[in-house]
């Protein structure tokens, strides 16, 4: 207030300093209104900037979201697959258990069956051996049939076995 009473008392020293302030302040404005269009400038940098930076996390989100789609895709595919797997790998500890036991059974049925052909040989022989002891033993009962029919009057002759008849009727 100082400045202005002494303005009112000597208006000439008055006016210089209105001239000096209102100089000032016409430059403090221009100042202050480049500062303004250097910081609306900067301002909108920002904001492109900002608007720039939203679209690529927009996309970035989008991204990650169909990444973990196809993750959890992914994911079930392989948890299929290793139950399949898994399934699998059962299936062949039972087939080749049941090969085991095949392969037990077919030993065992070979050597039941080579027991069984020699069993069949042994049987084969033996009938032979008994077929030629019948053929013998025939012989030796047509043999003495006929010494006992040369022996016994014609009357109370035996047949011989071939004909079928043990004793021959009068």
């Amino acid at each position: 207030m100082n400045g202005m009473a002494e303005c009112v008392r000597n208006a000439s020293s008055c006016k210089g300093l209105v001239l000096t302030t209102v100089k000032v302040s016409y430059s403090r404005k221009q100042q202050l209104q480049a500062e303004i269009r250097q910081l609306n400038q900067t301002l909108s940098i920002k904001q492109t900037d900002i608007t720039q930076l939203n679209k690529d996390n927009s996309r970035l989100v989008t991204e990650l979201s169909a990444a973990q789609k196809s993750l959890l895709h992914v994911e079930s595919a392989l948890e299929s697959s290793e139950n399949q797997r898994s399934s699998l790998k059962e299936e062949v500890l039972l087939l080749t258990e049941k090969l085991r036991i095949s392969q037990i059974n077919e030993v065992d049925a070979k050597e039941v069956s080579e027991a069984l052909r020699a069993e069949h040989d042994r049987l084969n022989i033996e009938n032979q051996a008994f077929k030629i002891q019948i053929v013998k033993l025939e012989s030796v009962v047509e043999v003495k049939n006929e010494l006992i029919n040369q022996m016994m009057p014609s009357e109370t002759q035996i047949n011989s076995p071939e004909r079928g008849h043990n004793k021959k009727e009068v």
